[in-house]
């Protein structure tokens, strides 16, 4: 198996070959995808947008150049869409909002990522309680079957399976990318920005594992399901960058 995967690649299995795994005959317009070339980072990522790229501060995840490789950006939520829940993909309705697949690269991560924002500082929420009285889970626990359900219905692509369990251990990644919004009428400037701010960074940073520094790129946290997949998982809060 070739691991190194071009753009074009990228292109034939994500329109065409994981469609067809996933018994679909429906065509599919190559518009949910661009090149993301880190010689353009910094740049934010945003599922509000027209464009998924925007600039600094506008997004919900800030992506930052580590590595000399650039990435395949699919807009996954817009294309799952378009695949139906019928069929083989019935019990596998949710979906993340974006995967960044590296190019020609056999050792840089493959990402699936869920981008999303509050402007409440409950952190009873941010630790596991649900939002609502209707609703069953915390927001978290949602983000994580929406991460199982995209890897379950990758993995319907024989070809894309095999890729993906052939990386490293540690490029197989899922991410939650979070951003706290300020109410604007929650008093000054300075008080929106860091009372709210630090009480739902001090949640979001514990780490069921150890308690890890604010300067490190990202918090893991377990997650059986996704672990038992070959991905792991973790939070950024915004703007927290990742590096690619």
């Amino acid at each position: 198996m070739n691991c190194r995967n071009s753009y074009q690649d990228w292109q034939d299995i994500f329109y065409n070959k994981l469609k067809v795994a996933c018994g679909k005959e429906v065509s599919l317009s190559r518009d949910c995808n661009r090149l993301l070339e880190v010689q353009t980072l910094p740049q934010d990522l945003s599922d509000r947008a027209t464009q998924s790229l925007v600039k600094e501060g506008e997004g919900f995840l800030r992506l930052e150049q580590e590595h000399n490789t650039g990435y395949f950006l699919l807009n996954y939520e817009k294309l799952r869409k378009r695949l139906k829940d019928t069929g083989k993909l019935e019990k596998l309705t949710k979906r993340c909002d974006f995967i960044l697949a590296p190019i020609d690269s056999c050792n840089a991560p493959f990402i699936l990522c869920e981008l999303t924002s509050s402007n409440k500082a409950d952190t009873s929420i941010l630790e596991g309680e649900p939002a609502s009285r209707k609703e069953k889970n915390s927001k978290f626990k949602k983000v994580e079957e929406q991460l199982e359900h995209t890897i379950k219905t990758l993995y319907l692509c024989d070809e894309l399976k095999e890729w993906i369990e052939a990386l490293p251990n540690n490029c197989r990644q899922c991410y939650l990318a979070y951003r706290l919004s300020y109410p604007k009428s929650q008093g000054t400037n300075e008080q929106a920005e860091e009372m709210p701010y630090n009480k739902v960074l001090d949640a979001f940073e514990r780490s069921p594992l150890q308690a890890e520094s604010l300067d490190n790129q990202r918090t893991e946290y377990p997650a059986p399901k996704l672990n038992e997949l070959g991905f792991t998982y973790s939070r950024i809060l915004y703007p927290k960058p990742l590096y690619l």
